[in-house]
């Protein structure tokens, strides 16, 4: 991956408290991404001498490099020192919970998820954030600690069992609209998808099929119908990109028909079987599902519900239509 000059993210001073310490952060994580632990944490020694509110995230990336340089003892020092620090900040606590869980510390990264949520409660009983705005976050919260619960052989809790239905159908690949109740916490749910620069391509191939071609609102309802599904339902998604090009190479191939959801989902599942899926939700630092080459935190992972109830820690967000089944 190539370095990403810091002249290009032109939102950095919206997603940080101090621009100066958001850019040392974000070309940290670049640097991260490529390998350079050692000069990143210099990086983010600077962003925490700032001493701005952006320090607790720069301190939860440190310890992420810690893990990735086979300190765990210094990871969680770190973390350690993360936990003391003031102001508290959910989305460095949610950060350290990803540090831990991709590094195999589980039961740190459930201490971590469970203290973000907390801090997103504060937040929003204090009137800091509204409920709209901490609905995304929220939910990918609850699916991480969830996704580490499980791994540790943990009982699901009340919040675990939240709007999540009893099993019916295992990994199921849907060709149409997905029925009530199909999807719960043992399935795996696959969802073909147009990315960003393939929906206006297909809609002007066939205008019946994809009939919005405004590229926001669709990947927008993707987004927040996901988050729908795992909030009430507890599934697990798998995005599997779809191109005009290899949908006709498809259909010639298979002797089907584009405009027919079977030839579809067909193609959902060759895709799948070799491997061309994309999990979902992914790191809040990995490029966005949808294509944008964009950080999903600032992509796809920004976008507020417009219809959410954040009680108990429960999220349920605006429904897209027929937006979990083959792109349409």
């Amino acid at each position: 991956m190539q370095h990403t000059d810091l002249d290009e993210w032109d939102d950095v001073d919206d997603f940080w408290a101090d621009p100066r310490a958001g850019e040392l952060i974000e070309q940290a994580e670049e640097i991260q991404r490529l390998g350079g632990h050692d000069a990143a944490l210099e990086l983010l020694d600077r962003a925490i001498v700032i001493g701005s509110a952006d320090a607790g995230y720069a301190m939860a990336a440190r310890a992420m490099s810690f893990y990735q340089l086979g300190r765990p003892g210094d990871a969680r020092a770190e973390l350690e020192a993360l936990r003391k620090h003031r102001p508290f900040s959910a989305i460095a606590f949610h950060l350290a919970a990803e540090a831990a869980e991709m590094n195999g510390d589980e039961r740190l990264a459930l201490r971590w998820f469970d203290m973000a949520l907390s801090r997103c409660a504060d937040q929003m009983g204090l009137g800091e954030r509204s409920e709209a705005e901490m609905a995304g976050q929220v939910a990918m919260l609850v699916l991480g600690r969830r996704r580490v619960r499980r791994s540790l052989g943990l009982p699901p809790d009340d919040l675990d069992r939240a709007g999540t239905a009893e099993p019916k159908v295992q990994n199921p690949a849907y060709s149409g609209s997905l029925p009530p109740g199909v999807a719960t916490s043992t399935s795996l749910v696959r969802v073909l998808f147009w990315p960003r620069d393939q929906i206006r391509p297909a809609a002007a191939r066939w205008p019946t099929l994809v009939q919005e071609t405004d590229i926001d609102m669709v990947t927008g309802q993707r987004e927040l119908e996901n988050r729908r599904i795992v909030a009430e339902d507890g599934a697990r998604i798998v995005m599997v990109p779809l191109t005009v090009e290899s949908l006709t190479e498809f259909a010639t191939r298979a002797g089907g028909n584009p405009l027919s959801a079977r030839t579809r989902s067909k193609a959902l599942e060759e895709r799948f079987e070799r491997g061309d899926g994309i999990s979902w939700p992914p790191g809040r630092n990995a490029q966005c599902w949808c294509g944008s080459a964009v950080k999903y935190k600032k992509c796809c992972g920004a976008i507020q519900s417009s219809s959410t109830s954040t009680s108990g820690l429960s999220v349920s967000t605006a429904q897209a239509n027929d937006s979990t089944s083959p792109p349409n």
